[in-house]
């Protein structure tokens, strides 16, 4: 049980500037991700028009303005 606990408690924390979208696509799922300059970018673009409820969710979660597509 020990070594158990151990495994889920440890190990590095998810970064807080990261963002990542699982999102349907035309072969399966398909995920958006990046973390600090690149999830900046990513946020900022104003692309993903697809996705655009999601990935305003996850960069806000990660503190960086979004974009709305136009």
């Amino acid at each position: 049980l020990g070594l158990g606990a151990y495994a889920l408690t440890s190990g590095s924390k998810p970064r807080a500037d990261c963002i990542n979208v699982t999102f349907a696509s035309t072969l399966g799922g398909a995920q958006l991700q990046g973390c600090g300059a690149q999830a900046q970018r990513i946020c900022a673009s104003g692309s993903f028009r697809s996705i655009s409820t999601e990935l305003a969710v996850a960069c806000r979660h990660a503190g960086f303005p979004y974009r709305a597509p136009s």
